[in-house]
């Protein structure tokens, strides 16, 4: 696998260390309760959310999820299916269009990615420009988009029936319109089971490919986290002692985080200064990393030294932007969640300029709900 290809990281990285941000006080947060068997996934620099609400199995029906965004002004808007009875929100960007996946019909693997916009829930598959091309016209199944960036790229994984099978894509449209869809190839040849997970502003995307087969079925892989840069790889590879890894997110200075998985999942941030670090715990033996933001700001799960999962924000503590010194902190002691509230996963953090909110999802009264974290 090749190695250094990220050439627009170090320049931004550069960049960055002479954009220091102050290494000010830990943030203190009021939380906003946003309902029961709420998940939210994403939020945007204006505070849109995204996500999807469970509803229970009943006599009648099975028990399905649905995708909503919530606006900044706190009206929640639903955004139906393709037919079938689950859609799943993903990622929003500040243009206000959502990602993610709908069922078309209760058969098994019978969903596609979506595209949000305009009030508009629209098949990514079909969408086409004024040429006509479609990525179905393409040769492509596109079955679940994962990340939208500010320029409407979009990542996800689906079918490619024309070359090797790859199911990793970059959608996007130019500047008239037509679409183009490109499989990101990260790793090795055949690429065929890579997975996107994260994509920033400058078109990067994080994810992971396969790195060995580890049992006797050829399909069976442990995952590698890798950086892709318009057709160049970056090996992130994983932490010593973990067998797998996956980069969930990477922001536009380049910065990627994710997990490392063995005997325990740990959480790590990768730069290509600093390479590969694990983001520590709480006390317990596991976490996870889920966005990182322009501010090099972490956030995810991990456990506390009694062994329950609780959402996290980690900070660089010296200002610098750069991955070299940080600190894990409990996000259930950094806000105003009395004793009704446990704070189990954070998701998402946006760049809002002067106060960066939190988005993710815990127990309220001891039930499923999702939480929206303001600074105070």
């Amino acid at each position: 696998m090749k190695r250094d290809l990220f050439p627009n990281v170090i320049v931004a990285l550069l960049v960055a260390m002479a954009t220091v941000y102050p290494a000010a006080a830990q943030t203190r947060y009021t939380i906003t309760n946003l309902g029961a068997e709420t998940y939210p996934s994403d939020i945007n620099d204006r505070g849109d959310a995204t996500g999807s609400v469970s509803y229970p199995a009943t006599r009648r029906s099975q028990a399905y999820s649905r995708a909503f965004i919530r606006g900044a002004d706190g009206t929640t808007t639903g955004l139906g299916t393709f037919g079938g009875p689950t859609s799943v929100g993903r990622a929003i960007n500040n243009n206000g269009q959502v990602v993610g996946w709908a069922e078309k019909s209760s058969l098994v693997d019978d969903y596609d990615a979506f595209l949000w916009e305009q009030g508009q829930l629209k098949e990514l598959n079909t969408i086409a420009g004024p040429n006509g091309v479609s990525a179905a016209s393409l040769g492509w199944r596109l079955k679940a988009a994962y990340a939208i960036n500010h320029n409407g790229q979009i990542v996800g994984h689906g079918n490619y029936t024309r070359t090797d099978g790859c199911t990793a894509f970059l959608w996007e449209r130019d500047v008239n319109g037509n679409v183009s869809v490109r499989p990101v190839g990260l790793g090795v040849p055949p690429y065929g089971d890579s997975e996107t997970r994260g994509l920033n502003n400058l078109g990067q995307v994080s994810g992971a490919a396969p790195a060995a087969a580890v049992t006797a079925m050829p399909t069976s892989y442990t995952f590698r986290a890798s950086l892709w840069d318009n057709g160049a790889n970056t090996d992130i590879g994983w932490l010593p002692g973990s067998s797998s890894s996956n980069a969930f997110s990477i922001n536009d200075m380049g910065q990627a985080v994710g997990f490392c998985g063995g005997n325990s999942t740990r959480a790590f941030l990768w730069d290509s200064i600093s390479g590969i670090r694990p983001l520590g715990t709480l006390g317990g033996t596991s976490s996870n990393a889920f966005k990182i933001n322009n501010r090099g700001q972490v956030v995810g799960w991990a456990y506390n030294a009694a062994g329950s999962d609780r959402a996290f924000v980690w900070q660089d503590t010296n200002g610098n932007g750069i991955s070299d010194a940080g600190e894990m902190n409990d996000l259930n002691s950094l806000s105003n969640v009395g004793r009704d509230w446990v704070l189990k996963s954070a998701r998402s953090i946006n760049n809002k300029a002067t106060a960066q909110q939190i988005i993710g999802n815990g127990t309220f009264k001891g039930k499923n709900h999702g939480f929206l974290l303001i600074p105070q």
